[in-house]
Formats: structure tokens, sequence, C-alpha cells
């Protein structure tokens, strides 16, 4: 057997291209770690608004009231919302919580969850007795409070949070519903595009809906957007079945 010896251009060739290829890895490796910490950064941002918004007003609420169901209701209000910015500000954890997300399921009471967000303008109907399932207590919540947030903001009247039981196809459905503008069916997937806003009028950066999607999708359910009858729209997360 011969074998043909290497020229030196093809020796010398043959490592740049190597060391070219090895650089350009290096380089999308780096940028691809730096574009998932602003990821991770601004879905923390988002995220740590909603808690820090809901303390300045139970503690303004607290100066203003004297009456001890009032206040005991507000301080459990604040204990909720300092442990909310507590757990989501541990930055060493930013990437497990919004990038490669890690959920921790345990018995949760849906029933309790989705109770936590009656106001003036959220109406609940839950079951009358607990409804346990297997999902992360914490990221639920963040699911629950980004659908009330947005529908929030894209709707004038009241919106209703339901919580329908499982079925023989599906696990239990958490659903938000409003009877603003609504959204045109093809545009119901592009709302999970992180950055897309339909409404610049509106403030926000567009990371909610995809944040809650991520989190439903690692609790092993799904989220979709449906109209509302008579105008609005109808957000719905659909738990698997356990295997």
């Amino acid at each position: 057997f011969f074998f043909k010896q290497k020229t030196a251009y093809e020796i010398t060739y043959g490592d740049w291209s190597s060391d070219v290829c090895s650089s350009d890895l290096e380089r999308y490796t780096r940028e691809q770690s730096e574009s998932q910490q602003r990821e991770a950064l601004g879905m923390a941002a988002h995220e740590l608004r909603r808690p820090m918004q809901a303390l300045l007003l139970a503690t303004e609420a607290l100066r203003h009231t004297d009456n001890a169901r009032a206040r005991e209701k507000l301080l459990r209000s604040i204990e909720q919302h300092a442990e909310q910015l507590a757990t989501r500000s541990e930055l060493e954890r930013l990437d497990a919580m919004y990038v490669r997300m890690i959920s921790a399921p345990t018995p949760t009471d849906l029933t309790a969850l989705v109770a936590r967000h009656e106001s003036l303008r959220v109406r609940v109907r839950r079951p009358p007795t607990p409804l346990l399932w297997m999902a992360d207590p914490t990221q639920v919540q963040q699911i629950i409070e980004n659908l009330v947030e947005n529908a929030i903001k894209y709707s004038s009247g009241p919106i209703t949070i339901t919580l329908d039981p499982p079925t023989d196809s599906w696990g239990p459905t958490i659903r938000a519903t409003d009877h603003g503008p609504g959204l045109h069916p093809s545009l119901h997937e592009a709302v999970f595009e992180i950055g897309m806003r339909l409404n610049t009028h509106v403030p926000g950066r567009g990371l909610g809906l995809p944040l809650a999607r991520r989190l439903a999708t690692v609790n092993r359910a799904e989220i979709t957007l449906h109209d509302t009858p008579g105008g609005g729209l109808d957000v719905r997360v659909t738990f698997h079945l356990p295997d």
C-alpha cells in the first residue's frame, strides 16, 4: 500500500481550516450563552415587577385601613408577594427558572391557586372541593398571573378564571376569559414568540405568554387560544393525564 504524503500547504491549510471551525463554534456557543443570559434576565425582570407592584399597593392600603380583618388579609398578601420576590430573584437559578426550565411537581391544590386571583375585576369559578394535581405550584402560579395580567391589559371588562376538572381525555383545565377585542386566529401562535407585541400602545415586552407556555410545557400542559363567544379571548391551560 502506498500513502500520499501531505504537502506543507495541505497541512497548513488543514490546520488553519480546523482552527477557523473551532473559532466559529466557540463564538457561536458564546453568543448563544449571552443571548440566553439576556433572555433570562428579561424574564426575571418581567416576573419581579408584578409582586413588587402588588407589595407597594398592599402596603399603601395597609396605611389607610383600621379594619382588623382587612389588615390581616393585606398582611397575608404582603407575605405571599415577599416570598415570590425572594424566590424569583435567586440569580444563581435564573437559567433553570426561565431558560432551561426544571419543574418540581408536588400534589398541588389547583382550586386554592386560582382562588387567590379573585378581585373586583377577576371572577373565579372553581370546584367546591380541592382539586389536587401533580404540578409545580410556583410555576402554575406564574402561569395564572401572566394570563390574568394579559387579560387585564387587553380588555376593560370583567375577567373570568375557570378551573375545569379532568375528563377522560385530559387533565384539569385553567381558563382565563376576557371580553376584549380578541385576536385573529392567524395570530394565535405568533403571540407565543418572545418579544412579539401586537399592540404597541399597551405597555409590555412581549414576554408573558411565551413564559407561560414554557412553564406549562415543563408541567406537562398545553396553552391554547380560543375565541370567546360574543368577542374576546379564552386562554386555556390544559394538563395532560398521567402516563
